[in-house]
């Protein structure tokens, strides 16, 4: 372990850079904080470039980082703090690289979920924890979206984001384009569709979630629209919250098919 004692070092000025969308995708990096993030960013053997400590609690992460063999650094409390830039921020922090799904399998998937205009972090961040909870297969993010490197996302997919594939889509015709490709049919969940209870659904489904407020923004022609029918006085659900109930109707339904 080594002791720095300026924010000028290399790894805190990292850290703050690390704030910035543009850097995140410069450097293809973010930083994992907390001790479960850094957890989960050990054991999927994500690329783990520096694990930064607060000076005087080395001690219990001994057992965290006893196979770790990169750059351990301990670093005064507020030091740490002010890099972090949270509420109340843990003690523990890593740099981490993006995961790479390069070699995923999209044939062999079945459930999809394409996000599409969502801007709360804390709604993606719901969204991509629920998309691995309830056993679907990966999360495209179409450009609109909130950057799914985004700190506030981050600590809302309690570490998922390491073993659960998500795109930050840029060409939208492509990523449609391969779907199709791929045997997807595309269902959107929206006010005016079918209760999802009585639609038919396909084996292969692409589940578009898209602004509370306007719907899908990119996606123009999809194969159903499904709902969830709401009793008198309330308008409309969360999109995380709607996310949740269908993804997980997706996976009875598959259940019930596999007997």
């Amino acid at each position: 372990m080594k002791k720095i004692e300026s924010d000028k070092n290399q790894w805190i000025k990292r850290m703050h850079a690390l704030e910035k969308r543009k850097y995140r995708l410069a450097f293809e990096q973010f930083v994992a904080e907390g001790r479960r993030f850094v957890e989960e960013a050990l054991a999927s053997g994500a690329a783990v470039h520096a694990v930064l400590i607060a000076d005087g609690s080395e001690e219990k992460y001994a057992d965290l980082l006893k196979d770790y063999e990169g750059p351990v650094l301990l670093v005064p409390e507020q030091i740490l703090n002010q890099a972090m830039a949270t509420v109340n921020p843990q003690d523990i922090a890593a740099i981490v690289s993006f995961p790479d799904w390069s070699e995923t399998p999209w044939p062999d998937m079945q459930t999809v979920v394409v996000v599409d205009g969502v801007q709360d972090p804390g709604n993606l961040g719901t969204i991509i924890r629920t998309t691995m909870a309830s056993g679907a297969d990966a999360v495209f993010c179409l450009k609109g979206t909130v950057d799914f490197t985004n700190r506030k996302v981050l600590r809302a997919t309690m570490g998922t984001i390491f073993s659960l594939p998500v795109y930050m889509i840029e060409d939208v015709e492509e990523v449609i384009h391969v779907l199709r490709k791929y045997g997807f049919h595309f269902v959107v969940a929206d006010a005016d569709g079918v209760p999802y209870d009585e639609a038919d659904l396909p084996d292969k489904i692409a589940l578009i979630l898209g602004n509370e407020g306007n719907g899908p923004e990119q996606i123009e022609e999809y194969d159903q629209v499904i709902s969830i029918p709401l009793e008198r006085g309330v308008e409309s659900l969360n999109v995380a919250v709607a996310g949740g109930i269908l993804m997980y109707h997706i996976r009875s339904l598959r259940r019930q098919k596999e007997g």
